[in-house]
């Protein structure tokens, strides 16, 4: 593992230590830990964050066939994929996660909702282990930010999607922030502060999807629909948040990064932040790998190549006159 890949692991252990979370009840923790997506007809916090797993279903395809194997890359404790395990029985989940206590409590969850149709394992989305063409689907919702290397992201979900499978990401992403702004300084902070979250830029990722030959890329801006998380963020975090901002983004440009290894939920008021000046969106992306047009090609020809003169049965030959 590199570094960064164990400053992500080390962070999310310690967010699953957090009193606040193991005294909650299965059911809260279960609507998923992911912004809300509001739409027509979502009243609350809690219905949007079920629907940001029902969005996940319908770029998906899942509400329209039977996938097969689907992988929840960064699948955290399995919110979002027990959700659509529940929901779609006819598909096989599987989550992937570098956290065991995160695996502990997808486990946990697992056993209290009964499904049967979803497996969580510890390791690395970027060197998964799965056979070459195996899944039907994948998607990473807000976990693409951890990819300490976007490409070798985009090179290995390439790599174990069936041709013809599907790519959905979800997540924040941003333009490129001038080296000497306070602006950088303050994204640095955060991504410190957040475990080593870089966002991708959107751009770049969409060039490098292109060059792996996906196709039907897809990208919307969704930012407007999690407008209502924010609000209700702020709403909960803002009093104490900018008293505590201050005094450790001070004590860190002292210090380095070391004091900030822990973690502290106020922190995500400042994804606000970058939305609001624009430096960052919030995007869905669809992309479909290339079916293996070659393949197809050469098993057409063998087929053709096998109809010899004397293989055609009368029956054909009496069609083909006609």
């Amino acid at each position: 593992m590199v570094d960064k890949t164990i400053k992500t692991k080390n962070y999310y252990d310690e967010v699953w230590k957090n009193p606040e979370r193991l005294n909650a009840t299965e059911d809260l923790l279960l609507t998923g830990f992911h912004y809300g997506y509001y739409e027509h007809g979502i009243k609350d916090l809690f219905q949007a964050m079920y629907n940001m797993n029902d969005f996940v279903g319908r770029l998906l395809n899942l509400d329209k066939e039977k996938l097969g194997e689907i992988l929840d890359v960064g699948c955290g404790v399995g919110s979002t994929s027990i959700y659509l395990a529940k929901k779609f029985p006819d598909n096989k989940f599987t989550g992937i996660t570098l956290s065991p206590n995160e695996i502990k409590f997808a486990k946990k969850f697992i056993k209290f909702k009964n499904i049967d149709n979803f497996t969580v394992i510890e390791g690395d989305y970027l060197d998964t282990g799965f056979p070459d063409n195996y899944f039907d689907g994948v998607f990473a919702l807000e976990s693409v930010s951890y990819a300490q290397n976007k490409r070798e992201f985009i090179n290995e979900m390439h790599r174990i999607l069936k041709p013809g499978g599907r790519l959905v990401v979800i997540d924040g992403f941003r333009k490129a922030i001038p080296s000497n702004s306070f602006m950088k300084q303050l994204y640095d902070f955060h991504y410190i502060a957040r475990g080593g979250a870089d966002l991708p830029e959107l751009d770049s990722f969409k060039l490098i999807l292109n060059e792996k030959d996906f196709k039907e890329i897809h990208i919307r801006d969704i930012s407007k629909n999690i407008r209502g998380h924010f609000i209700n963020l702020i709403l909960d975090r803002l009093p104490n948040f900018l008293p505590i901002l201050l005094k450790k983004y001070f004590k860190h440009r002292k210090q380095g990064s070391k004091e900030l290894d822990h973690y502290d939920r106020n922190w995500l008021i400042l994804d606000f932040f970058f939305g609001m000046t624009r430096i960052c969106s919030y995007n869905s992306i669809v992309a479909v790998k290339k079916p293996n047009t070659a393949k197809s090609v050469n098993n057409l020809a063998s087929e053709v190549a096998s109809i010899s003169p004397e293989n055609i049965t009368d029956s054909q030959k009496i069609s083909c006159n006609n």
